[in-house]
């Protein structure tokens, strides 16, 4: 890392006075909180009171999701008839979680039900033509999909021939047909009326068992309290938006897990050494990798039966093996990121990175993909080739201004079949129309971005002095909480801000702690860690002066709180002079 000048651009955004005014003015809240809001393009006065009171008491009803109704009367049809379920959930975390909440949910309501997480590599992703031969032979009259089911057109159709109907529930993109379903409950049809979209799968499953429970005139409260832990896991780990109601439910749902009852989430939350709330980052970097690693490396059933188990011992024994599977995840990723960015180098300055190797393990792609993304600054795609099955799947990762799931529709004649989001999509592929692929994904890259749309840029919220830090404007910031995707931490610009000192950490001494003035914090310096930076301490001085953009955070360690900055660039003043 180069001190001298920034990495990004920075780019102070602007909000709209007037709206800041009011917002500070109706709601009592500071300069900083009514700006920030308003950036947040939070301009109604309803909106802002549900942003500063997030709970799930702010939830539609439920039954404005598509075909709730008779998703319902289906279920509970087949729960009073004692038919047999089988719920079919996905392999990562948001799948395995929805499908945990399906299953605990209608077991406790009496349901006889199996529960089927795929493997990634054997089974594939979704409901399959196998499954639908398995709930044949198990006797299933039911299947009631979690994350995963709305493009099973033909499969849905064979289990009718099967007399087994098939309840929907998922967050994905629909096809041009829907399946033809005992019920599609998704609230991204077009003829949703639900009012928000972006539910995570676990979203759609907590809002649809909530509809089940309120159909069946049992606690709607004792619900929500009791399945909110799942659907705040599996929103978060799938990285939805946290607006609207995934704001509502993460929010209820942190403080569910701080008391939860779960045997595996308690075993989990252990492993990650919580200390303090659980927090988002909690879920993100801890409990929701290692629920990921179960399908990224090996088998996905570990992680469902962790959130199903009532025995504390299993339960620890699973969180060990979990984590042990996290630290497997990250070896194998790490080999992939290195081999990949050394494509990467000999393909710039292409727009588009196209990225292929014949043993990446097809697990770990998509997060290898976002990361070469990041570094690169471009959209990028890793694709695993098997050579021996002559198959290949594809992972795609983007940037803000390219639209990724629109390329691949562009390109669909090439793949076997696709999906995902915006920024983050999947697709399998015939080996001999990868190069074909590149060529065209590269095509309508350079059509559609500029020059200026690979230079990262770093979006400043507010600027203050280091000496403004205290425990007041943290309170004052944690109104915005949770952050996440969709609601990022705030970023403060700091200018001319002493350097009082600096050291280097890590377990490989690869990270650099640097510690600046501010006077009203403890010993008068904060503390900010620079990953990756350790070679860069070389050119530091006493005093140095820096402007700084930065995210505010409270480090909890050994039952001590301190604030410190979560750096996201960082360059020498124009007139910084070391004091002598």
């Amino acid at each position: 890392m180069n001190f001298v000048s920034p990495r990004s651009r920075w780019n102070i955004t602007q909000s709209d006075t007037k709206i800041t005014e009011m917002l500070q003015r109706e709601l009592g809240v500071s300069h900083m909180v009514a700006t920030l809001m308003a950036k947040r393009n939070i301009s109604e006065l309803d909106h802002a009171k549900r942003y500063l009171n997030p709970g799930v008491h702010n939830l539609p009803d439920p039954m404005l999701l598509p075909d709730a109704l008779k998703a319902c009367e289906r279920i509970r049809t087949a729960l009073k008839n004692k038919e047999k379920i089988l719920v079919h959930g996905d392999y990562d975390g948001d799948g395995v979680t929805s499908a945990a909440l399906w299953t605990r949910l209608l077991r406790r309501l009496g349901g006889d039900v199996e529960v089927i997480v795929p493997h990634r590599g054997r089974d594939g992703y979704d409901m399959r033509s196998p499954v639908v031969a398995r709930a044949v032979q198990m006797g299933v009259t039911l299947i009631v999909t979690s994350d995963c089911g709305i493009q099973r057109v033909d499969e849905v159709d064979e289990a009718r021939t099967h007399k087994i109907d098939v309840v929907i529930t998922d967050h994905h993109e629909p096809g041009l047909k829907l399946p033809d379903a005992a019920a599609v409950v998704n609230p991204h049809r077009k003829d949703s009326i639900y009012p928000y979209e972006n539910l995570a799968g676990v979203g759609v499953a907590y809002r649809l068992g909530e509809a089940l429970v309120a159909y069946m005139g049992l606690n709607v409260d004792s619900y929500r309290r009791a399945y909110a832990d799942l659907a705040a896991i599996g929103t978060v780990t799938d990285r939805m938006p946290l607006t609207g109601d995934n704001r509502d439910i993460v929010h209820f749902g942190l403080q569910c897990l701080s008391g939860t009852k779960k045997a595996g989430l308690k075993a989990l939350l252990k492993q990650c050494q919580v200390e303090g709330p659980v927090t988002v980052q909690t879920l993100g970097f801890g409990v929701g990798p290692r629920l990921n690693a179960a399908g990224r490396v090996d088998e996905t059933l570990p992680a469902l039966d962790i959130l199903l188990t009532e025995h504390d011992e299993i339960a620890e024994s699973l969180a060990s093996l979990l984590t042990q599977r996290n630290t497997e995840r990250k070896e194998i990723q790490k080999a992939v990121i290195h081999e990949a960015e050394a494509q990467a180098l000999s393909m710039l300055p292409q727009k588009m990175l196209v990225l292929v190797g014949n043993t990446w393990p097809s697990g770990v792609i998509g997060l290898a993909a976002g990361k070469i993304c990041q570094t690169y600054n471009r959209p990028c795609v890793l694709i695993a080739v098997d050579n021996t099955l002559g198959t290949a799947r594809g992972s795609a990762r983007s940037i803000e201004t390219f639209q990724m799931l629109d390329a691949l529709i562009e390109c669909k004649d090439l793949l076997l079949e696709f999906g995902g989001h915006a920024f983050a999509a999947g697709f399998s592929i015939d080996p001999k129309n990868v190069d074909l692929l590149r060529k065209r994904l590269n095509e309508i890259a350079d059509k559609q971005l500029t020059p200026e749309d690979l230079i990262p840029t770093t979006n400043i919220d507010y600027a203050i002095e280091l000496d403004q830090l205290d425990a007041p404007l943290m309170r004052d910031l944690e109104r915005l909480a949770p952050y996440g995707a969709g609601n990022p931490s705030p970023v403060l610009l700091s200018t001319e801000a002493k350097l009082a000192g600096w050291s280097i950490m890590g377990k490989e001494k690869e990270h650099l702690k640097m510690q600046f003035s501010a006077c009203r914090l403890k010993d008068g310096i904060v503390e900010a860690p620079v990953w990756g930076a350790a070679k860069s301490a070389k050119e530091l001085m006493m005093n140095d002066r820096f402007d700084i953009c930065f995210s505010p955070d409270v480090n909890r360690f050994n039952g001590s709180e301190r604030i410190q900055l979560q750096i996201e660039d960082i360059a020498k003043s124009a007139n910084s002079q070391p004091e002598l």
